[in-house]
């Protein structure tokens, strides 16, 4: 107690002269210890501050006898030491250029104080030859500050060259990440090798020739072969989205979620027609199904398909659900599958359904599902010109063809230009929320439904799409033996803009060839660079070429193991580079001509809009 009334004492002194005095006096009443040396658990020692950096690379590109790049500003300031003493943070800095290769070409410019600087970087390639140039810039304080650096490069191309740059978000990053390569491959000339910008991720080529080049990305992956991923281009900046090489090589490491649902409020189930379906606004997370009967207050068990360990995905807390029924549509031997009850699950985000990857070790039960009847309808004259659809292909031989319409409602505009690759079922706009679909099996006659209706429960930013579709396996495909290689035409449009008859956009190109030969017949021996052509088709002009050179298992079996390359292009012939094709593999060659107001083939050779037309057919089996 004598010691709390000396304490309060002191602290009502107020004639002592500030802290200092007020210090003193608590030190003198006993209630403070002065400090003592700091102390630090064995085997760590006290370090000083040290100056940090933003970027600790720089990578300037410029062509001999051309213009300087602009400058680039890094920033930095003085990161924390552990228990140290000396000089206080805030103190002069200093930056010194030393040179690896060349000199005087590097000019650092400092401002601030080390507690915040900007260090202002610019090259001049004048007077330099075409090579890599670098050099170190060095930042250093006063005292016991620790300095930094910064590496710097300067990439000169041959004077009458160009630059490339390739804007990569995500290139090669896939489920299981996939380490990959760029190269441009010229006329003449070794390929150039890229080199990575620290600033912004990109690819950049120097010495890139004038006119049209080839950009190859090929993965390297640790099991499996390689894809190549092949862009003729001759712009000066090419921009491939997301290309995830790795989710394209092989089926993706991810699994379902197992997931128990409760359902209420569903139309009286008809056992033979009914089914569900589950959607996500990320269309990889997707289900269909057919319960045996369904009723209120009954639960099931299914599984919900998720990427789980793509880095790119969003949280989706969102889960629409809808209760589809299908029935025969008018004389003409048509069925249509329609929502008749919708609802939807929120707040469950389903990365969160289970713990382990790639499966869940147990089914999670979800709330409780609500279904109505879909608050109003949509409705579009059908005069399906499926006669059309069947001419854009070669005949099926003995396969059986099938037609398909499908009204399907998309998160996003109906304007909106997609620059990266969709995932592969939303490619062919089959993935989004199915609200209607009409199945007709071909040979079939041209047939007008009249109007037809679906349920209608999503506002914008939704958007009611329309594919039509005509697709067949190849008679060469062996019947049970696995997923097969598919000719298909389809064409695809806003609801809201689609007016006059069905009819496809394009036709398949024709008369294509592997090694002068035609593709549509089994080869050997075509070599392990065969050129590969085509000509123009006799439907609708293409805005690009797709050519994907396809791994088979064998002639007698063409199915599809891994890409091996894909090509996209403008001209009707492509050269198949070293490296791709295999001795011992066998092959096959789809030709894919599109038509879309959104292709960008030589500048973002992945970019898709609303509206959209492909013809794909496939070659014979062939072998080097």
């Amino acid at each position: 107690m004598r010691a709390a009334h000396r304490t309060t004492a002191a602290l009502r002194a107020r004639s002592a002269p500030g802290a200092a005095a007020l210090l003193a006096a608590l030190l003198a009443a006993g209630c403070l210890q002065a400090p003592g040396p700091p102390s630090l658990p064995a085997g760590l020692s006290p370090s000083p501050p040290t100056l940090v950096i933003s970027q600790g690379n720089a990578l300037f590109t410029a062509t001999a006898g051309g213009v300087a790049p602009p400058p680039q500003n890094l920033t930095g300031s003085v990161g924390p030491g552990v228990l140290f003493s000396g000089t206080a943070p805030d103190s002069p800095v200093n930056a010194a250029v030393t040179y690896a290769t060349g000199a005087g070409w590097l000019q650092a410019t400092i401002s601030g104080s080390s507690y915040s600087f900007d260090l202002e970087l610019a090259a001049d390639p004048a007077g330099l030859a075409a090579g890599i140039y670098q050099a170190t810039v060095t930042v250093t304080g006063s005292g016991s500050i620790a300095p930094t650096s910064a590496s710097v490069t300067l990439a000169v191309g041959a004077a009458g060259t160009r630059i490339l740059e390739v804007a990569r978000a995500n290139v090669g990053i896939g489920l299981d990440p996939t380490p990959v390569t760029a190269t441009v491959l010229g006329a003449g000339g070794p390929p150039l090798v890229a080199l990575e910008d620290p600033a912004s991720g990109n690819w950049v080529f120097v010495g890139v020739p004038q006119g049209p080049v080839e950009l190859r990305v090929e993965s390297i992956p640790q099991l499996g072969a390689a894809e190549s991923v092949l862009v003729d281009t001759d712009a000066d900046l090419v921009d491939l989205g997301a290309v995830d090489l790795a989710g394209r090589l092989q089926a993706p490491p991810d699994g379902p979620a197992t997931a128990i649902f409760d359902w209420h409020g569903l139309q009286p189930w008809a056992t033979a027609t009914d089914s569900i379906q589950l959607y996500a606004p990320d269309p990889r997370v997707s289900a269909r199904f057919v319960p045996a009967v369904l009723s209120d207050g009954a639960t099931t068990t299914t599984d919900v398909w998720y990427p789980w360990t793509s880095p790119a995905l969003t949280p989706i807390d969102t889960l629409y659900v809808a209760q589809m029924r299908a029935s025969p549509l008018g004389a003409g031997g048509d069925v249509a599958t329609t929502v008749v009850a919708v609802g939807s699950l929120t707040g469950v985000d389903l990365a969160d359904i289970c713990a382990q990857e790639p499966t869940c070790a147990a089914a999670v039960p979800m709330p409780p599902v609500v279904l109505a009847a879909p608050p109003s309808t949509g409705s579009l004259p059908i005069d399906w010109r499926t006669a059309s659809f069947e001419a854009a292909l070669p005949p099926p031989g003995a396969a059986t063809g099938s037609h398909r319409i499908a009204v399907a409602a998309l998160p996003g505009d109906a304007a909106a230009v997609w620059t990266v690759p969709p995932p592969e079922a939303l490619a062919n706009r089959a993935a989004g929320l199915t609200l209607l679909e009409l199945d007709r099996t071909a040979p079939a006659a041209d047939h007008d439904d009249g109007v037809v209706t679906w349920g209608r429960f999503l506002a914008a930013p939704w958007v009611e799409e329309l594919v039509a579709s005509y697709s067949f396996a190849p008679s060469g495909a062996a019947a049970g033996s696995g997923p097969a290689l598919t000719d298909e035409v389809f064409v695809v449009a806003p609801v809201a803009s689609w007016t006059g008859p069905i009819l496809p956009g394009v036709s398949m190109v024709t008369s294509p060839t592997i090694a002068g030969s035609s593709a549509f017949s089994s080869q050997t021996g075509v070599g392990l660079t065969p050129a590969i052509a085509w000509g123009a088709p006799v439907t609708g002009t293409p805005t690009s070429y797709r050519v994907v050179v396809e791994q088979v298992v064998s002639a007698a079996s063409p199915v599809p193991i891994s890409v091996a390359a894909e090509f996209v292009t403008t001209a009707t012939s492509v050269a198949v580079p070293a490296g791709i094709l295999q001795v011992g593999s066998s092959y096959a060659v789809g030709f894919t001509a599109r038509v879309s107001s959104a292709d960008r083939p030589t500048t973002a050779p992945w970019a898709t809009g609303a509206t959209e037309a492909d013809a794909t057919v496939w070659s014979g089996v062939f072998t080097p």
